[in-house]
C-alpha cells in the first residue's frame, strides 16, 4: 500500500460532474469507469423515491445521482476530520487514513453502497415483503463485490436471500465489477459497508478506524442520510431542510482508547445542526415515505407483481426460480415499466393511524401486532376473514392491506466538548440526555403508524359497507387479544420495554386499566425480573474523559439498551463526580458515569419512577456483564 496525502488527494480527479445542489463533484478514473459500467449505468433509471413523482412531479431523482452525491459528502466529511486529526497531530490515526487504499475504499464504498436496488427503489422490496420474499438491497449489493474473495461470506449472503445458486444475470455482474476492482479493494470496501464481514487478508490497524467509516457512510448522521435528505428535499420543492454547512462544521471525533478505534461524534455546541437533520427525517417520513397517495402506488405494485407473478406460473414462494426471478428483476434496468404494465385498479377504502385507538392498551397491541411479521400476517387474516364472512363472499385476492410502521428511532450520538466540565456545569456524552427532541422524535415516529386497506374497483361498495357498517371490530380489546395470544412470553424483549413506557403503560396514575390486564402484566414482570440485575457498571474504573478522547467505553449494542431504559423511566444514566483536576489554572471535573436502577411499587414493592430520584436510587455496582439479545 502506498501512503499519500488525503488533504491532496484531489490531484487524482479526472473529470467533475454539475450537480444541482453541491456544484462540482470531482471522480478519478476507477470511479468513472464504475460510473459507465453497466451494473452502475441501470441506477440511472431506478427512481429515488419510487412513485413520489406522482405526487411531487419534479421528484424524478435517481439512485445514480444521490449515489454519486454520497460519494461528495462522504468525502467532505472524512476531510474535515482528517484536517483536524492533522491539527492536533494525530499521526497514528492519519498514517491509516492516508493509505491510497483506504481512501480509494471509502470513496468506493459511498459511491456503490445502493447498487443492489431494484426498480422503484424501496417499493419493490416492499412489495416482494408483502408477497412473502424478503428482498435486500444491501444484501445484493454484498454479493456483487465478492466475486471469488471470500466464498463462506458468499455462502451466508445467499442464506439470506434463500438461494442455492447465482443467476446468470448476477454472475454477469459480479464478473463485470471484479474487472474493475481489485480483490483488496473489494475487501476493504465490504469492510466499510459490512461489520460483519471478516477479511480474508490482516487488515493490520484498519480496524481502528473501520467502525468509524462505517458510521461516516451509513451511521444517523452519515453521509447517505445527509445526501438523501437534501436531494429529497430539493427535487420534491418541500422546504423543511437543514445546512450541510453547519453540519461539516460540527462533526468532530473521539478516540476509545479502550477499543482502540475512532469515533464520528458532533460538537456540543453544535448539537442544533444535527437536532434539524433528525427533524428533517422525521419530515422526510411524514411527507414522503409514509405519504398515504404512495401507499397506494405501493398497492398497486404488490397487486401487478402478484397478478404477473401469477400468470407465468412463478407463484410459488420458496422455489430458487420465483427468487432468483425476483432478483434478476431487481437487476434489471426498465423491467417494471416495459413488462409489468401497472394500471391503477386499487382504491384506498379505509385508513386507521395509531392515535385512533383512544385506548393506550390497544394501542400497544395494534403496534405491536403489525411490527411483528407472524403477528401482521395472522392479522390481516382474520380482517379479511371478517370481510368474507359479512359479505358471504372470498374477496381474498381482491382486497389488499398495507402498513406504515413507525419505529421509534432513537440516534446513538456522542457529544464532544474540549474542556467538557469546568466547574459546575455537566453535559452528557451521549447526545439524547442534552436534547429532549430526540425521545420525543422517538415516540412521534411510533404515532404516525398506520394500516391502509385498499380493494379493486369492483367490489369497492361491497367492502366499504363492511368497513363503515362495523368499523370498529378491528379496534376492539378481544379481537386485538385474539392475534396478541400467539405471541410467547419468551417473544417479550427490551422493545417491548420500550414500548410500555411509549403507551403509559408503566405508569398506574396513567393507566389504571393496565392491572385488568394480568396476563401481560405477568409477562412484563417476569422479563423485568430476568433482566434487571444484568445492567450495571463500575462507577470508578470506566470515565468519559474528553480531555484525553476516551469515550463511554461500551458498544453501541450497549447504547441503545441503556438508553431504551433510560427512556423507560426504570434506569437512569447520571453523571457522578468523582475526580477533580487542575489544568492549566483551571478547575476540571472529569465525569463517570452510574447507572441507578427505579423500581415499581405495584411489582416489587419499591416506589414508582415518577417518585423524585432522591427517595428511589439504588446503584448497581460490577461492569455490565453482557448485552441482550
Amino acid at each position: 500500500m502506498s501512503e499519500c496525502s488525503l488533504l491532496g488527494w484531489e490531484k487524482n480527479f479526472q473529470q467533475y460532474i454539475l450537480d444541482p445542489i453541491y456544484g462540482e463533484i470531482g471522480l478519478t478514473d476507477i470511479e468513472i469507469k464504475l460510473i459507465n459500467s453497466r451494473t452502475f449505468s441501470r441506477l440511472r433509471n431506478i427512481k429515488q423515491l419510487g412513485f413520489i413523482h406522482k405526487i411531487y412531479p419534479s421528484a424524478t431523482h435517481t439512485r445514480f445521482e444521490h449515489s454519486i452525491g454520497t460519494l461528495f459528502i462522504t468525502w467532505n466529511m472524512l476531510k474535515r476530520i482528517v484536517e483536524q486529526l492533522e491539527s492536533e497531530n494525530k499521526t497514528e490515526i492519519l498514517e491509516i487514513l492516508n493509505d491510497d487504499d483506504v481512501i480509494k475504499a471509502v470513496r468506493l464504498a459511498a459511491l456503490l453502497h445502493d447498487l443492489g436496488h431494484g426498480p422503484f427503489s424501496h417499493s419493490f422490496e416492499g412489495a416482494m415483503k408483502n408477497l412473502g420474499y424478503k428482498l435486500d438491497h444491501d444484501v445484493i449489493s454484498n454479493i456483487l463485490l465478492t466475486h471469488n474473495i471470500n466464498r463462506r461470506y458468499l455462502i451466508s449472503l445467499k442464506s439470506r436471500l434463500k438461494i442455492k445458486k447465482l443467476s446468470n444475470k448476477v454472475k454477469a455482474s459480479r464478473t463485470e465489477l471484479s474487472n474493475i476492482l481489485s480483490p483488496k479493494l473489494r475487501e476493504l470496501i465490504l469492510c466499510i459497508s459490512d461489520l460483519d464481514y471478516e477479511c480474508s487478508f490482516d487488515v493490520g490497524n484498519f480496524k481502528k478506524i473501520r467502525y468509524f467509516l462505517h458510521e461516516l457512510l451509513k451511521g444517523d448522521i452519515g453521509s447517505d442520510r445527509i445526501d438523501y435528505l437534501l436531494r429529497d428535499t430539493y427535487f420534491t420543492g418541500l422546504g423543511h431542510k437543514f445546512s450541510l454547512s453547519e453540519v461539516l462544521k460540527n462533526i468532530y471525533y473521539i478516540y476509545d482508547d479502550v477499543y482502540k478505534r475512532l469515533l464520528l461524534s458532533i460538537l456540543y455546541k453544535g448539537k442544533e445542526s444535527i437536532e434539524l437533520l433528525l427533524l428533517t427525517r422525521y419530515f422526510h417520513y411524514e411527507f414522503i415515505a409514509n405519504n398515504i397517495f404512495n401507499s397506494k402506488y405501493e398497492a398497486e405494485l404488490y397487486h401487478s407483481l402478484k397478478r404477473y407473478f401469477k400468470n407465468n406460473n412463478l407463484n410459488v414462494i420458496d422455489s430458487d426460480e420465483f427468487k432468483n426471478f425476483a432478483i434478476d428483476v431487481a437487476l434489471s434496468n426498465d423491467w417494471i415499466e416495459k413488462d409489468l404494465n401497472i394500471k391503477e385498479e386499487l382504491t384506498l377504502i379505509h385508513s386507521i393511524t395509531l392515535l385512533q385507538f383512544t385506548n393506550f392498551i390497544n394501542r400497544y397491541y395494534f403496534y405491536r401486532i403489525i411490527e411483528d411479521d407472524n403477528l401482521r400476517k395472522k392479522f390481516k387474516e382474520k380482517i379479511i376473514e371478517h370481510i368474507n364472512n359479512v359479505t358471504g363472499q372470498n374477496l381474498k385476492d381482491k382486497i389488499y392491506i398495507l402498513f406504515n410502521i413507525g419505529k421509534p428511532r432513537i440516534p446513538i450520538l456522542h457529544n464532544y466538548l474540549k474542556n467538557y466540565i469546568i466547574g459546575k456545569t455537566k453535559i452528557s456524552v451521549l447526545t439524547h440526555d442534552n436534547s429532549p427532541l430526540l425521545i420525543s422524535l422517538g415516540k412521534s415516529y411510533v404515532e404516525n403508524t398506520a394500516m391502509n386497506i385498499y380493494a379493486t374497483k369492483d367490489i369497492q361498495k361491497k367492502v366499504q359497507d363492511v368497513i363503515y357498517q362495523d368499523q370498529d371490530f378491528y379496534k376492539r380489546s378481544p379481537f386485538l387479544k385474539q392475534i396478541f395470544n400467539y405471541i410467547n412470553t419468551d417473544n417479550l424483549n427490551e422493545h417491548d420495554y420500550l414500548l410500555f413506557s411509549i403507551f403509559n403503560l408503566c405508569d398506574p396514575n396513567v393507566n389504571k386499566t393496565t392491572f385488568q390486564f394480568s396476563k401481560l402484566i405477568n409477562k412484563y414482570i417476569e422479563f423485568k425480573k430476568r433482566n434487571d440485575p444484568k445492567y450495571s457498571l463500575n462507577q470508578y474504573d470506566y470515565r468519559y474523559d474528553p480531555l484525553k478522547k476516551i469515550s463511554f467505553p461500551y458498544p453501541t449494542k450497549i447504547y441503545n439498551s441503556l438508553i431504551l431504559f433510560e427512556v423507560c423511566k426504570f434506569t437512569n444514566i447520571e453523571v457522578m463526580h468523582h475526580f477533580k483536576d487542575i489544568i492549566n489554572g483551571e478547575e476540571v471535573f472529569r465525569p463517570s458515569y452510574e447507572i441507578v436502577m427505579r423500581r415499581h411499587r405495584w411489582i416489587d414493592g419499591w416506589r414508582p419512577y415518577y417518585y423524585p430520584l432522591s427517595t428511589t436510587r439504588r446503584a448497581y455496582s460490577g461492569r455490565i456483564q453482557r448485552i441482550l439479545s
